[in-house]
């Protein structure tokens, strides 16, 4: 499946009369652009992160996790991206040089203990 969306508004994303064309397999959950506008993210039920990049000439990033799906996605700066879902923990991705890149888990699981058993 793709979705193909012509560009009409003036944001970043829409300048240069330019299309953004967007490949994927199954559901987008959610999608977030970034504070200055000049990327956009998306989290999709295949288990996908993918960043398209205004800046450099509508590159499209995806990275295949191997995390439950996420179900939602929000920039926290111009370069970092968090997205959480059906694993109950949020993620942290940096997007740099047209590179999506995993950081950490953001909730660090604690074993707890319940009656001398762990």
């Amino acid at each position: 499946m793709f979705g193909y969306a012509k560009k009409q508004s003036p944001c970043l994303f829409m300048q240069h009369n330019q299309h953004c064309v967007c490949l994927r397999n199954g559901w987008v959950h959610c999608v977030s652009f970034s504070a200055n506008g000049s990327k956009l993210a998306w989290v999709s039920h295949d288990s996908t992160v993918s960043v398209c990049d205004a800046e450099q000439n509508m590159t499209l990033v995806t990275v295949k996790t191997q995390f439950l799906p996420f179900l939602t996605c929000a920039w926290i700066s111009n370069s970092s991206l968090i997205a959480a879902g059906h694993d109950c923990c949020p993620m942290l991705y940096k997007y740099d040089s047209m590179k999506l890149t995993f950081v950490s888990k953001i909730d660090k699981s604690q074993k707890r203990e319940v009656d001398g058993f762990r």
